[in-house]
């Protein structure tokens, strides 16, 4: 898991998921797919057209946004890690693909939901099946 604090703007990352390889697609991949997409800032995640379909409401604390130009999520991908390496061995699991408009579009970042902001929640859940209860 990643460090709370960690900042991940900038960094290339990999996703990877059996969601649909294309838009109209009726039936996800029967492989596992992934591609590598980079992690913007928020500021600059703001003024691509992804905006008009975020809620006013959203924290935007809890999201990161990324950007694959074509290659991208799709239906079905919703869950997949958003895995960035940092230096030579480790591997964090920065977050998880949470919606995106179409598949692919080169308009639109796609939505993560930012693994670090619900560390306390995931410890203590996973606690729970590691203590005696």
């Amino acid at each position: 898991m990643p460090p709370q604090d960690q900042d991940y703007t900038n960094y290339t990352a990999t996703i990877a998921g059996w969601g649909a390889t294309y838009e109209l697609a009726e039936h996800p991949s029967n492989v596992l797919l992934f591609t590598i997409v980079k992690i913007i800032d928020m500021d600059t995640c703001l003024t691509t057209p992804i905006r008009k379909h975020m809620s006013r409401d959203l924290n935007l604390d809890t999201i990161l946004c990324a950007y694959g130009g074509k290659n991208d999520g799709c239906k079905g991908d919703s869950g997949a890690p958003l895995v960035v390496r940092r230096g030579t061995s480790v591997v964090e699991l920065a977050g998880v693909m949470s919606w995106g408009v179409g598949c692919g579009s080169s308009d639109y970042p796609a939505i993560y939901s930012k693994t670090s902001y619900f560390l306390d929640w995931i410890d203590k859940v996973t606690s729970m099946f590691t203590e005696d209860h």
